[in-house]
């Protein structure tokens, strides 16, 4: 109906024009993607993650918000997560969520905030509540007001080179940190089992 419409009122259905030279879509997402991965293996230090690591494996509790475009992202690390370890909160981007997980949390959890955009009222807030019940703050956001980073455990500034790759280059970080507290984790099981064989060996000797 629509081209018989056009017919009539110009005469000739318009031709259709043909790309000349059509864009490789799949060749520009995987370029995107590896630059992001070039970008965040460059610029974020091994003694970071490894420190990240560290407290993820040290806390009793963990919770993981990531606020508005990051909730996806922050979901995925959670899940996980874990697969590692017990004690994973993940914290739906809702105020009534957050004020209730906020509530529950208490000295020695770890709290990982995940933040892609520019919004530093929740975000500040979110800072200044939870680290009011002794909770340790990982922030990952591009920035965060002076008088908030030194409320923080630790802040992972990451400087996306350009728009549309930066959820590669937040999973690529994010998964390097997965394995590197998997890694941490079973050497500390390893370490636990050789504690525990040395003492039955010297308990049956006792015995002996």
């Amino acid at each position: 109906k629509v081209r018989d419409f056009l017919m009539e009122r110009d005469g000739v259905a318009p031709a259709v024009k043909q790309s000349t030279a059509p864009k490789d879509t799949y060749a520009d997402v995987l370029s995107n993607d590896m630059n992001a991965i070039s970008h965040i293996s460059s610029t974020i230090d091994k003694k970071v993650l490894n420190n990240f690591a560290k407290h993820l494996i040290d806390a009793k509790d963990i919770y993981v918000l990531g606020l508005r475009s990051a909730m996806p992202t922050a979901s995925w690390f959670c899940t996980h997560l874990s697969l590692m370890r017990d004690g994973l909160h993940f914290v739906n981007f809702d105020a009534k969520s957050i004020a209730s997980s906020i509530a529950k949390m208490k000295k020695g959890n770890v709290l990982v905030l995940i933040s892609k955009e520019n919004d530093p009222e929740d975000l500040e807030a979110v800072i200044e509540f939870a680290t009011r019940k002794g909770v340790k703050v990982i922030l990952i956001a591009d920035e965060v007001a002076d008088e908030y980073k030194p409320l923080v455990a630790m802040h992972l500034s990451v400087k996306w080179p350009r728009l549309g790759i930066e959820n590669m280059a937040l999973v690529s970080m994010l998964h390097s940190v997965l394995m590197a507290t998997d890694e941490k984790m079973k050497k500390k099981q390893e370490r636990k089992n050789a504690k525990t064989v040395g003492r039955s060996s010297s308990e049956l000797q006792g015995v002996i």
